[in-house]
């Protein structure tokens, strides 16, 4: 079990996460300056959303890769971060089989999302299929 401690230093990163969002560029420039996720390079990162590089995991096995990576967003719904994955990650060779779960190759990619208060998370595991 995870102590107070953890909780609360897990809110204070996200809550300067989401005032550095507030701070950050505009829409247009945030669309312009596309990336991927540092440990699942091969997912990008929505516009709106900031990974969070705490969350990062990745090893690298004979069997396949293992990863994982999340990220937070204040003004993006729910909705919409479904939307832009169902319609981004076939473009990149995944294909869904089930709402937030794709493979591709030997892989599969599994997308899970929450609300808490006002913010939006993603979070992506990567693994041999």
């Amino acid at each position: 079990m995870r102590s107070f401690s953890f909780f609360f230093s897990r809110l204070f990163f996200a809550m300067i996460v989401v005032m550095s969002v507030g701070f950050a560029p505009s829409a247009k420039a945030q669309d312009e300056a596309f990336s991927f996720f540092q440990t699942i390079n091969d997912v990008p990162v929505m516009p709106g959303l900031l990974e969070l590089d705490e969350d990062a995991v990745i090893f690298d096995k004979a069997e396949g890769r293992i990863a994982k990576g999340s990220a937070v967003g204040k003004y993006v719904e729910i909705e919409d971060i479904h939307r832009f994955y169902a319609q981004t990650l076939p473009q990149l060779g995944w294909q869904q089989k089930n709402p937030g779960y794709y493979v591709r190759d030997d892989e599969y990619l599994k997308m899970s999302l929450k609300k808490n208060q006002s913010f939006n998370f993603v979070h992506f595991s990567v693994g041999p299929y």
